[in-house]
Parts: structure tokens; sequence; C-alpha cells
């Protein structure tokens, strides 16, 4: 990790108003949060000689790191927007669409999904959700995973049919989406999809990592909804009594 010479570009202004030295991937973040907050944007100047002008002092480097500001991806509210009716940001750098059959009715995987609070009780991945309480249309939740702690907000709830929230984590921007259908034989079949935005994000999280981290999530679901299912199924039966002498 090294560090850059940073001169920033004051949208009110037209000019230079800070110079400080960050790391990059803080300063990719930063720039980032503020392209979403509409303060600081290099791409919102109204002609390109005014774009010219303003990064004039900057350097070779951070001229590169300025364009990159355009991987940011799209702004929060659109991915909402998505969200609400069930879909993802097709488009993004990084993207996951994974499937399992579940031997438990939608009812049962339905009720493991939106125990938000439980999450860290089946699944490793997760170690962490706040506040408590099940999952709600329009509801703000904190959960961690790994390292990483994920600001979330629920954008679509239909019981035991569609689930969706957006995330953000640092610079990250995620649509997630759950999907139950019935299956024959009381059970359930789940699809679960997922896009990533964000600078260099398909360096930072690959294809693969999140493909293989949603599947570990959907077989975690399956061992915790099945057993209760097979309890339920399967007859009693009495050990033997013991022979008499």
């Amino acid at each position: 990790m090294f560090d850059w010479n940073a001169s920033f570009v004051n949208r009110r202004r037209g000019g230079v108003f800070a110079s400080a030295s960050v790391n990059r991937p803080e300063w990719l973040g930063w720039a980032c949060a503020m392209r979403e907050r509409r303060t600081i944007i290099f791409g919102h100047m109204p002609t390109f000689k005014r774009v010219l002008r303003a990064m004039a002092p900057m350097s070779v480097t951070m001229l590169a790191a300025a364009l990159l500001v355009q991987g940011c991806g799209p702004r929060l509210s659109l991915l909402d927007e998505l969200a609400q009716t069930g879909k993802i940001n097709e488009n993004a750098p990084v993207l996951a669409h994974l499937e399992i059959e579940i031997n438990a009715p939608p009812a049962k995987v339905w009720a493991l999904l939106v125990d938000a609070p439980s999450w860290p009780k089946w699944t490793k991945q997760i170690s962490s959700v706040t506040p408590d309480g099940p999952l709600a249309a329009g509801k703000k939740f904190t959960w961690k995973s790994g390292d990483t702690e994920i600001e979330s907000q629920v954008q679509l709830l239909e019981p035991q049919r569609r689930l969706a929230w957006t995330g953000t984590a640092m610079s990250a921007k995620a649509i997630h989406v759950w999907e139950l259908k019935d299956a024959p034989g009381d059970r359930t079949l789940v699809k679960m999809k997922e896009s990533m935005d964000g600078p260099l994000m398909s360096r930072l999280y690959p294809q693969d990592k999140l493909s293989a981290a949603g599947m570990e999530w959907l077989l975690a679901l399956k061992r915790a909804a099945e057993p209760a299912a097979r309890s339920a199924a399967a007859p009693s039966v009495a050990p033997p009594a013991p022979e008499s002498h």
C-alpha cells in the first residue's frame, strides 16, 4: 500500500480545495462517498474545459485515480429502485445467480431468512446482526460478514415469496435478492441473486468469490431448515425391549 498526494476538486468553487496524503483504498472510498452525496464529483462539471482546468494541477497518477471514480457504479437510490422490483444490477462488475432445493416448506425457509438476528446461529460466515427483531419492509439493519460491516435496508418483502435488500460496505454497493418457490413434495426452490458495484470491485471481490460465499449461505440455510422437516416426517421407533432371563 502506498500514499498519493491528492488534490481534490471542489464542485462549488471549481478549484483545488484541499491537499492531503491518503492511501489508495481510502481515497477511492472517500471519492465515491462524496459522489454519492453530490458534494464532489469530477464528472458533473458543466464543460470539458472546466474539467481540464480543474485537473491541471493533478499528477498523471491522480488523473487516473479520478477517472476510476466513474467505476463507483450507479447511485444507491437507483439500486434501491431495482431491489424494490426484485431485480439486481445486471450490468454490475460482480454478479451471482444461485439456487438450491430444500427439503422443507417455504414457511420454514422464510422464517429463517427474515429472522436476521438468528443468522449467526446457523451460518458461520455471519457473526452479528443488529437491531433485534425480524426483517420488515424499509427496515435498516447492520450485519457483519467476516471482518466487513454492512449497512443494509430492506427494499422488498413479500412473505414466503421474495426478499430483497440493498447494502453498502466501504465503497461497495450491493443488491441481494431471495426468491422462494414451491417444489413438489413440500419442498422449496430457493434462488439467490446478488450484484456488487464499486471501484475495482471485480479485482477486490471477484465473481467466483461472491458465488462461493452465496453457495455457502444457501447450504447453511438448507442444513438449518431440513432437520426439523426430517424429524417430523420420520416415524418414531421405540428401542427394543431388553430380553428377560
